[in-house]
């Protein structure tokens, strides 16, 4: 048995590690804690913020590093055309830190991953 399950929430699809599936019900608010500035941003660029999302689960508080890029901030052409074709940079990091962990190179667990396109 994986130890990963597919996801697709409010236009979202990806993947998430399994003892971690409760934070799926968390994923359709993300897009409205970034619009809101409802979330702690710790770093900004044009078109990605990186963020402290704070989920609870049982009476306990889980802290997670979360990358949110957001493409219809302010986006060269090329980079959007180039974007249709590439695989995301989320998937691409799950991908490889994943391929990272099988070889036993020491790598943080990615715990999910999800993309809107």
């Amino acid at each position: 048995m994986q130890d990963w399950v597919f996801y697709h929430i409010d236009g979202y699809k990806g993947y998430c590690r399994r003892q971690y599936e409760w934070i799926q019900e968390h994923i359709s608010s993300i897009d409205d804690l970034f619009k809101k500035r409802a979330i702690p941003i710790f770093k900004e660029t044009p078109d990605r913020y990186n963020a402290l999302f704070i989920c609870e689960k049982n009476g306990m508080q889980f802290k997670f590093h979360i990358k949110y890029d957001d493409f219809l901030r302010s986006i060269s052409l090329i980079k959007g055309i180039r974007n249709i074709f590439k695989k995301s940079r989320a998937r691409n990091s799950w991908e490889i830190a994943n391929l990272m962990i099988e070889n036993g190179i020491p790598t943080p667990e990615p715990i999910c991953f999800g993309e809107k396109r």
